[in-house]
Order: structure tokens, then C-alpha cells, then sequence
């Protein structure tokens, strides 16, 4: 599905809350954060799948989502058709919901980003009642995760990055462990 297409989803009721959550965050910070992808579960995932900030093509196409071109959107695409994970079972953001970086390159946020980023994510748990799990992709993920102190299952997982997976094949098996893991987690028997 092409980009403006995408864009006529927005407010479809699975992503409209959330989508309102994202044009509130954009009006309070001033910081431009992508959009929910309208193709995701919405308010009805049960699998938030945690990340630490948007990538430069997220940011740039507007959306926080598998379908990104990147390497790390194809390698979630893969675990999760590998593990039966189907689309409407997650959503997928960030634990600093904001683009880190220049035109060029992003960045890993800082402990203060992280901190500024989790009142955000508190809010944003307020519109996921159907959640059964979090999966965290890398550390800030996980201990933007962490730091919550919240009683929900958290899967953590590396990040499927090329920077991450190709320096440390070895870790690409734990990936997919936990995506399996997760899709345990959430799936009905």
C-alpha cells in the first residue's frame, strides 16, 4: 500500500484514538512523531511491540511501522510471519516516540529523551486495553520498559537492527525466540 493511501487511513476507529494521541503529542512537545500504522491492530492490539525511537525512514515516510524499507522492518516482517504473529495482534512504537537525529543519520536516545518519552507511553497504555505483552526491542527499549514498573509480560529482545544482528549473528536466534515467545503470549488456543 502506497504512502498516501496509508495517509487516507488515519482515522480509520482501529487508529483513531491513537492517531489523536500522536496530533496531541506533536501540538504539546513540538516535535514531529510518526503516525500508527492503520494496518496494525490500533486500540485492539494485544502485543505492543516496543522500539526505542523512530528510524530516519520512519520519520521521513511518517509512520512507525514494519513496513518501513529498512532492514529491521523486513527482519520483523520475517520473525513475525515466521512465528504465526498475525498484523492485527500488534502495534508497534517507541519509547521516545520523537526522530533523534539529522537528515542524515538518528541517533540512541539519551536517558533524559527516554525519561521525557515514558509520561508519553504511560498515556498511550491508557488506549491499549486489549494488551497481554510488550515486546522491547534492545535496551533503551527495555529499560524505558522497565522503568515503568508495570504487571504486563515483557518479552525482551535485541534489536534486529544491521548494526546489531550483522556484529552479533548469534543474537538473530534470540530474536526470533522472543518473537515466538510473543506471539505465544497473545495468541488465542
Amino acid at each position: 500500500m502506497d504512502l498516501n493511501a496509508r495517509r487516507a487511513l488515519l482515522d480509520t476507529p482501529s487508529v483513531i484514538d491513537l492517531n489523536g494521541f500522536v496530533r496531541r503529542l506533536r501540538e504539546v512537545t513540538g516535535l514531529e512523531s510518526p503516525w500508527f500504522d492503520p494496518l496494525d491492530g490500533g486500540v485492539e492490539a494485544r502485543l505492543l511491540v516496543l522500539m526505542e525511537s523512530p528510524s530516519r525512514r520512519g520519520y521521513q515516510n511518517g509512520f512507525v511501522s514494519v513496513d518501513n524499507d529498512t532492514p529491521t522492518g523486513r527482519r520483523m516482517r520475517e520473525a513475525f510471519a515466521a512465528a504465526g504473529l498475525r498484523r492485527e495482534r500488534w502495534v508497534v512504537w517507541n519509547v521516545v516516540p520523537w526522530y533523534l537525529g539529522d537528515d542524515q543519520r538518528g541517533r540512541n536516545p539519551t536517558l533524559g529523551e527516554r525519561r521525557r518519552g515514558e509520561g508519553w507511553l504511560r498515556e498511550l497504555l491508557s488506549l491499549l486495553p486489549c494488551l497481554r505483552a510488550v515486546l522491547t526491542l534492545g535496551a533503551p527499549a527495555r529499560e524505558g520498559w522497565r522503568s515503568l514498573g508495570l504487571d504486563l509480560p515483557h518479552i525482551a529482545a535485541p534489536h534486529p537492527s544491521n548494526t546489531n544482528l550483522c556484529a552479533r549473528p548469534w543474537l538473530t536466534a534470540e530474536f526470533e525466540r522472543a518473537v515466538s515467545e510473543a506471539a505465544r503470549r497473545v495468541t488465542d488456543a
